[in-house]
């Protein structure tokens, strides 16, 4: 019989054993033996890279469901909505099994790639969050999809990206095949005017993680942009304005880095490996499983079993530790998505109306001494407060507004948990136009970047 001491809380654990000589074992001299534990945590998912396990993780993931929310979406009736608090909405639900899955079909959260002249068979791994890899295994799509909406593998190669060498208006370019990207991208960009101005309220419109999940450690203050065209041209450095030749470098993945290695394009689709399909992977990406004394199957198994450097324990290629898929993860990309990280940036309101105007040739006519606001409040987070901003003009673009930013001023402050999606402004002339835009912060004070701007005009 062994003994063993756990020395935190002094538990005794005996274990009965046969053929192993007395002694006292610990990490030094048996690594594989251990009892730990690591508490809950709220990373999305976790699975095998190339086949094996995968967990679909989000019972940390907090939501603001309304009273009358239905559990069981199979049970929905009109005028119910499904409950996300513990389990995902459903947009994120589908992008993390599809990212997961990606991972049990040998994809990574950046390409894998085999350029190596002298070991062909040796890959190396894309970083993740570029914005010329348009996929779902991207930690910048998982969550919340495209900007124009829907979640996939990446289907195209688009040439490299260079961070030192951004061009604004060729953006990510054409595809191998000279066709455009079939998605809008997503990138990070310094603090614009707007962002700026946003900022005086309190609550940054700044990323608290990098994109990849690692700590900010240098105080960098970047905001994540959504883009609006597909390839091209690409606001890379979010100043409202498409700059003729290259910009200044910018951290656009970022990763902590300014000047990464260019980022390579990838088509997942083209790498997908059904090898494993049914079955646990191996060294070998074969499905074979010998038992005894094998070192391909089980007994004191290296690659299969046991005391397995490849299936399971302190496995690095699937799960614990993980090098490749999850877990500390330094080749697939940063831990799986979690809580913190998803709400490391937030969404704008959508929608953004007046409820009491008149749309008269395009433009929002008011007669009375109000205009009533009203907007839909992002898909993803927990939001705790809305900002209603407000300039006499006619702002109807992004450039407008920054370049005339220090007209507008927050008006109205709406807090609830989850706050009402409407304001109504009390304060206005006549034969006034004033143009209006909405922001919100979600439970970890993060705000949003600006909605898209309604213009009213009192009469």
């Amino acid at each position: 019989s062994q003994t063993t001491t756990n020395t935190v809380d002094t538990t005794v654990f005996t274990v009965t054993t046969s053929g192993v000589a007395n002694g006292t074992y610990s990490y030094s001299n048996e690594p594989q033996l251990a009892v730990v534990f690591g508490g809950p945590k709220s990373t999305s998912g976790f699975s095998d890279l190339g086949g094996g396990d995968s967990l679909i993780t989000l019972g940390l993931w907090s939501a603001d469901d309304p009273s009358n929310c239905q559990p069981n979406p199979s049970q929905l009736t009109a005028g119910q909505v499904s409950c996300n608090n513990q389990v995902g909405s459903v947009t994120v639900q589908g992008g993390t099994l599809m990212h997961e899955l990606g991972h049990t079909l040998a994809l990574t959260h950046g390409g894998t790639y085999y350029t190596n002249s002298s070991d062909p068979s040796l890959p190396s791994y894309g970083l993740n969050c570029k914005a010329n890899f348009l996929s779902v295994m991207n930690y910048l799509f998982q969550i919340r999809g495209f900007p124009d909406g829907g979640f996939d593998y990446s289907s195209q190669i688009f040439a490299s990206l260079d961070e030192k060498g951004l061009s604004e208006s060729a953006g990510i370019g054409s595809d191998s095949l000279g066709k455009l990207a079939a998605h809008f991208t997503r990138w990070y960009a310094p603090p614009n005017a707007i962002d700026l101005k946003l900022a005086s309220t309190g609550a940054g419109p700044f990323a608290t993680t990098h994109c990849d999940g690692t700590p900010i450690t240098d105080g960098a203050q970047m905001v994540r942009v959504d883009g609006t065209t597909y390839s091209s041209p690409i606001d890379w450095n979010h100043d409202g304005t498409i700059e003729i030749g290259t910009i200044s470098p910018q951290d656009v993945n970022f990763n902590g880095v300014i000047g990464d290695p260019a980022f390579q394009g990838f088509n997942d689709w083209q790498r997908v490996n059904l090898t494993q399909i049914g079955a646990r992977r191996n060294v070998g990406g074969y499905s074979g499983d010998v038992s005894g004394a094998d070192i391909f199957g089980g007994g004191a198994d290296i690659f299969g079993g046991g005391a397995d450097i490849f299936g399971g324990g302190a496995d690095i290629f699937g799960g614990g530790a993980d090098i490749f898929g999850g877990g500390a993860d330094v080749f697939g990309g940063g831990a799986e998505v979690d809580f913190t990280l998803a709400n490391s940036t937030v969404d704008p309101p959508a929608g953004l109306t007046c409820t009491n105007c008149v749309l008269s040739s395009g433009t929002f006519v008011e007669s009375n001494k109000s205009v009533s606001l009203a907007w839909t409040p992002p898909g993803f987070g927990q939001i705790r407060t809305y900002y209603v901003w407000r300039a006499v003009g006619n702002f109807p673009t992004q450039s407008s507004i920054i370049a005339n930013i220090n007209s507008f001023s927050n008006i109205g402050t709406v807090k609830g948990s989850p706050p009402v999606a409407s304001f109504t402004d009390s304060s206005v002339k006549k034969n006034t136009t004033y143009t209006y835009f909405v922001t919100d912060a979600n439970l970890q004070n993060v705000q949003s970047g600006p909605s898209a701007p309604v213009t009213v005009t009192v009469h």
